[in-house]
């Protein structure tokens, strides 16, 4: 290895221990105040901190939706957008046969369902077989 490279190296190792708070000696998990504390004796905007940052992640992820909504709905591709596209192949009949052959199916399996549950629900009396007399019987005379 080079003298270039070796600094190199340095350079990077010596990022890695500030990004993970090692410089200066300091433990991991510490800064080089010594620990940070939880609890009242925190500042406001660093208890706070958890809250911000769960508000600004949704609504980056609402900002996202809202663009992929658009691009899906706005931005051609080819000649027709992507919502074009999607109404194109399911519109075709081999689709609209499939849609109504799980349509069927689906029918078929929640009559079933409802007729389980109201089994579940409402169990029949079970027929009680006529039980043998114990009693002796006598021959007729």
């Amino acid at each position: 290895m080079g003298a270039h490279e070796q600094r190199l190296g340095r350079c990077w190792a010596q990022a890695a221990d500030v990004a993970l708070g090692l410089a200066r000696g300091a433990a991991p998990g510490r800064g080089a105040k010594g620990p940070r504390e939880l609890g009242p004796g925190r500042s406001l905007h660093l208890r706070f901190a958890p809250v911000v940052g769960e508000f600004f992640k949704r609504l980056t992820n609402g900002v996202v939706f809202l663009l992929a909504a658009l691009t899906f709905f706005l931005v051609p591709i080819g000649r027709k957008t992507a919502a074009q596209h999607l109404v194109a192949i399911v519109s075709t009949p081999p689709a609209q046969e499939a849609a109504s052959a799980f349509a069927h199916i689906a029918r078929r399996i929640a009559t079933e369902a409802r007729t389980e549950l109201d089994k579940l629900r409402n169990p029949q009396p079970a027929q009680r077989e006529p039980k043998a007399s114990t009693a002796k019987v006598r021959p007729p005379p």
